[in-house]
């Protein structure tokens, strides 16, 4: 009885040995896995989370992506910024056909209105706190897409050094602006479509609706100018009364609707390039028989996007 007795004890701690060996082997192996550079993204559709270093309290987005079946070292990456709805998913399946048609990764990102709310933090770049602080460069809306794309060619061994971005109506805000003040990012083709409103580049008109107040000046001005840009207009969305449509005083001095206020901008960028006595590598094309749709609107895109040169 008592030898059955020691076997019993020897047998449970010895039990207990193992389990613990095994529950540090885990933990060691959870650390090891937590060091080891991520994984190409797996073909098809799919989403990863992306961990934003510098932002108190931490902010981690969600970034849809469409990978090709078949990628290279050259394969482009091109970003799809979505609108008012934050609704990455979304923008993403509608570019799958897109992204498989030129083998471009596209990536979605989303800026939730938890950590990005409002236009504030989104479309207006979360450059300024509630309070109207300055918010650091780091934490800015703008600088993620650098980010993110520097993790995304790390991660899949890519040779190009830029990409191309693309956004419609609150996602068109954001591009245009980010162009304006980050001109050092790694765009090499920008394309805003169908924005409801616009930063004007006037450093005398007060901020969100021109420069003053930002961190633009004329030199980072005269850079924006130079990288290349798309504003993308539907000939057909002109609907003064549309839900989203800015109706503030500043903004209907841009025009009636989107399309006028897209000329609008544009026209403003070219007076403001001759009085800098610099190029404006910006261009406006209109897209027929669209209105506000970002379906429709993506096609043309793309097709931009595809010829868009290489940044080595």
């Amino acid at each position: 009885m008592m030898s059955g007795n020691v076997i019993s004890v020897y047998s449970t701690s010895r039990l207990s040995c193992l389990m613990f060996c095994f529950v540090v082997c885990i933990l060691c192996c959870q650390t090891c896995l937590a060091e080891t550079p991520d994984e190409p993204l797996a073909a098809g559709q799919g989403v990863f989370s992306f961990a934003i270093e510098g932002t108190e309290p931490a902010k981690t987005i969600r970034v849809f992506y469409v990978k090709p079946e078949r990628t290279t070292a050259n394969t482009p990456v091109w970003f799809v910024m979505h609108g008012i709805d934050r609704n990455a998913d979304e923008y993403r399946d509608k570019w799958i056909e897109l992204s498989q048609q030129y083998r471009a990764i596209v990536l979605a990102p989303e800026f939730n209105n938890r950590d990005y709310p409002g236009s504030r933090a989104y479309n207006l770049g979360n450059m300024f706190d509630e309070d109207g602080e300055p918010v650091d460069r780091s934490q800015w809306s703008y600088t993620v897409i650098d980010k993110v794309f520097d993790h995304v060619v790390q991660r899949e061994g890519l040779k190009d050094q830029g990409y191309c971005l693309f956004g419609h109506s609150a996602g068109a805000q954001f591009v245009h602006r980010l162009m304006m003040f980050v001109p050092e990012a790694k765009v090499r083709l920008a394309v805003s479509a169908n924005a409801g409103w616009y930063t004007l580049p006037d450093l005398d008109r007060a901020f969100p609706y021109g420069l003053d107040g930002s961190t633009a000046d004329t030199e980072s001005l005269k850079t924006a100018f130079g990288k290349p840009m798309v504003l993308l207009l539907g000939r057909e969305d002109t609907d003064p009364n549309h839900k989203h449509l800015n109706k503030a005083a500043e903004a209907e001095a841009q025009g009636p609707h989107r399309l006028a206020r897209g000329h609008y901008f544009f026209d403003q960028a070219k007076a403001s390039a001759r009085a800098m006595e610099v190029k404006l590598a910006w261009r406006l094309i209109e897209v027929p028989n669209v209105g506000h749709s970002s379906s429709r609107m993506s096609p043309p895109a793309a097709k931009l996007m595809a010829r868009a040169p290489r940044a080595r």
